[in-house]
């Protein structure tokens, strides 16, 4: 979810948020608030659901593009390599709750593990989409999930 703001008063306007989402019948609880980051957020849990939900906040001096740009490119690649895909979501929630998937623990964040999954299908030469066009290209060097994964964990261990 992306909140659009006017001016740059991101971390009051997070903050009364977060106050908001706790204090009334919400369908989200609050997780952490992230105000010392790059583009501030609300990391949230749907209820229902139990899916976790961050909500941004974007202002005229975060560049909006590249945010959205980057969660796009990423929707592409997992779209267009369901092995990719299965291996990521068994890797995440293989790791997800140890401290090295956790930027809040001087972790690598789910956005760099997501980075680091993508790099090497481009380096095996799976997939690749133009950051650009968001042509995409599939190198014919298919792979199964177990073994995107096994070959992931051999190139960066």
């Amino acid at each position: 979810v992306i909140v659009e703001l006017a001016d740059d008063g991101i971390c009051p306007q997070l903050r009364r948020l977060a106050r908001a989402l706790r204090t009334t019948r919400s369908r989200f609880t609050v997780v952490n608030e992230l105000t010392k980051t790059r583009i501030p957020l609300i990391k949230t849990v749907h209820k229902k659901t139990t899916r976790n939900v961050d909500i941004s906040f974007m202002c005229p001096s975060i560049p909006r593009w590249c945010a959205v740009k980057n969660t796009n490119l990423i929707r592409v690649y997992m779209e267009h390599e369901p092995e990719m895909r299965k291996a990521f979501g068994f890797l995440k929630s293989s790791l997800g709750h140890k401290p090295t998937f956790s930027a809040q623990t001087q972790g690598i964040s789910s956005y760099g593990w997501t980075i680091l999954v993508i790099q090497y299908c481009i380096h095996e030469k799976v997939i690749f989409v133009d950051p650009i066009s968001f042509a995409v290209t599939l190198m014919g060097h298919t792979k199964t999930a177990a073994e995107i994964l096994t070959g992931f964990l051999n190139y960066v261990l």
